[in-house]
């Protein structure tokens, strides 16, 4: 199932349930497309196919397809999250194999879209997209401590604004954190100063924003099928992390290009909410 915010209508707040099923449909098009990211262009047909390389493009098309034709619009969606645990080698699980780059694509075109079901996430990102910095789905992959950075990435969604080069596409036989296998999208933040943007949620029931500002550097990644992006902050990476733990984050952020810790301050003030910079 899908998790989605929705547009405030009088001051309201809601929340959306939209079956998975709902992106299929049949609009040929044509996507770069390999395992590695390297291969040739190849045409995507109208017919339902099992195998993940030729699905996954077909569904993420099909996204976009659908938003302009109407069928997301008519739910007001901001912003979705979305999470598939189901049955091995069910139709659902094929259709999941496209999510990444069809998320992306939405992402890219204003609808972010959070993964592993993380509304509060949606939010971030959705925050980042309005003020026009990005707002890119990730979390904390690994310490490098020869290089004194933290690696941040995920297997996608990715925001396409804020790439430095062009994404890849690359075939994953096991996702990240989920089940299933599919299509990921690889890429990097661009270099420069960025900012990390966390909502989580405090012992009392009220959101809470979490800002980290640091500089995306050119350090090594690994060629997983993840995003991921080296982030050099202004102190120790433990120091760093015993910090970011001690405010009780949710694990994943929305990564934004600027230095924009004041700016997401003023959101907080402006929506009444707890706003920590580390």
């Amino acid at each position: 199932m899908t998790g989605s915010l929705r547009r405030p209508t009088a001051w309201r707040r809601g929340l959306a349930i939209l079956p998975l099923l709902a992106v299929c449909a049949s609009a040929p098009a044509e996507v770069a497309l390999a395992p590695d990211g390297q291969g040739p262009t190849a045409e995507v047909g109208a017919a339902f196919d099992d195998h993940p390389r030729r699905l996954a493009p077909r569904v993420g098309i099909d996204h976009p397809h659908l938003l302009h034709a109407g069928k997301l619009r008519e739910h007001d969606l901001d912003a979705l999250a979305y999470y598939y645990h189901g049955a091995p080698g069910s139709v659902e699980e094929k259709l999941q194999a496209g999510f990444i780059i069809g998320h992306s694509l939405l992402t890219a075109r204003g609808v972010p879209c959070a993964g592993e079901g993380d509304l509060k996430t949606a939010l971030a990102m959705k925050i980042c997209d309005l003020l026009d910095v990005g707002g890119s789905f990730t979390e904390i992959v690994v310490v490098d401590y020869v290089d004194g950075t933290v690696l941040l990435g995920h297997d996608g969604p990715f925001h396409v604004a804020v790439a430095d080069g062009r994404p890849l596409l690359r075939g994953m036989g096991l996702y990240h954190g989920k089940q299933g296998t599919g299509v990921s999208v690889e890429a990097k933040v661009r270099a420069g100063p960025v900012t990390t943007l966390n909502v989580t949620q405090t012992a009392n029931g009220r959101l809470k924003l979490i800002s980290s500002e640091g500089t995306s550097t050119d350090g090594p990644t690994m060629k997983i099928g993840n995003t991921q992006t080296p982030i050099r902050f202004d102190r120790d990476p433990d120091e760093y992390m015993s910090q970011w733990f001690a405010e009780a984050p949710t694990h994943h952020c929305a990564m934004s290009v600027g230095t924009n810790a004041r700016l997401f301050e003023k959101v907080g003030a402006l929506l009444g909410l707890e706003h920590v910079t580390l």
